[in-house]
């Protein structure tokens, strides 16, 4: 049977979409390739194919890869989701300043967005502004009608204020009294709301803590696949219980295999279970697809003394 290009285009497109929903991202990605090949012309089908490009790659991890295909798709349909998938690709390789400017597109789409403006608030953060982030924060509080965004609110409120006691005890208060409203997960899911207080009680140096916190949290939820890496990695920092880090680690890489964070993780549990080789393998690994990570860089640096 003959195929035009256009309909090979469709067709290949169309097998990409279903091996997507399947998880098959690898496959996937083979099939738009070959869709983009015959239908190169066609504007339309070039920009659906590129979406789906980059959201492959956001899935296995691969951010750099993710960031290459979406940036292709900016100023066209769908934009404000392009750039919030953006501002996360950007934060995955720690380029602040990028993010910073996908959350203020955002918010010129939407200045309405109170999530949009906290998470703009934590970049800001991460650069070292903390007026701006402030300002970021009270303008969210201003339009904000939910108890438990404004508890996150104050949270981070206070941390900035260098009041860490405060900081975590409202955000525990929150996660407890609002337990079921947090979980069906209006503006912030509840495996979130731990990944922040588990951060929080570690600037407190109260690691152990830190270590209930997402025993919990992965208890309540054990398909989180970051609570899976933020436990390993608290097992790996502590020394403590290595074989289950490497279990979950492994797990996490299953879904990203190409995420960066999960392979600096990874490179972790080995150097703590004395497998020099191969955490050093993993590490320049992690450094090559975000070079950028001071904490992948003081692995490193740990790591290549040996």
């Amino acid at each position: 049977m003959f195929f035009s290009k256009t309909t090979k285009g469709f067709y290949y497109s169309k097998i990409g979409v279903l091996h997507f929903e399947l998880e098959n991202y690898y496959t996937s990605i083979i099939h738009f390739n070959k869709s983009r090949k015959y239908s190169y012309n066609d504007s339309l089908f070039t920009e659906y194919n590129t979406y789906y490009l980059g959201y492959c790659y956001l899935n296995l991890g691969d951010y750099k890869k993710a960031i290459k295909y979406l940036e292709q798709c900016i100023n066209k349909n769908n934009e404000d989701e392009i750039l919030e998938l953006l501002g996360w690709c950007y934060l995955m390789v720690s380029n602040y300043s990028m993010a910073k400017k996908m959350y203020e597109k955002l918010n010129v789409l939407d200045n309405y967005s109170i999530v949009n403006k906290i998470q703009y608030a934590k970049i800001l953060i991460e650069m070292g502004d903390k007026n701006k982030a402030l300002e970021s924060l009270s303008q969210a509080e201003s339009i904000n009608h939910d108890s438990i965004v404004n508890g996150v609110i104050k949270s981070i409120k206070y941390k900035l204020k260098g009041e860490l006691i405060k900081s975590i005890d409202i955000l525990e208060n929150v996660i407890k009294s609002k337990y079921t409203e947090v979980k069906e997960g209006k503006y912030f899911k509840l495996e979130d709301l731990y990944l922040f207080l588990a951060e929080l009680q570690k600037e407190n140096e109260s690691h152990k803590e830190a270590l209930s916190t997402l025993e919990e949290s992965h208890k309540k939820n054990s398909k989180d696949i970051w609570i899976k890496n933020a436990l390993a990695m608290e097992y790996a920092e502590q020394k403590l219980k290595l074989k289950e880090a490497l279990t979950l680690i492994n797990q996490c890489i299953l879904h990203q295999p190409e995420n960066p964070i999960f392979i600096d993780t990874k490179a972790w549990i080995l150097y703590r279970l004395q497998k020099k080789k191969l955490s050093k393998e993993f590490i320049e690994k992690s450094l090559n697809l975000n070079p950028d990570s001071k904490m992948a860089q003081q692995h490193f640096d740990e790591i290549s003394r040996l």
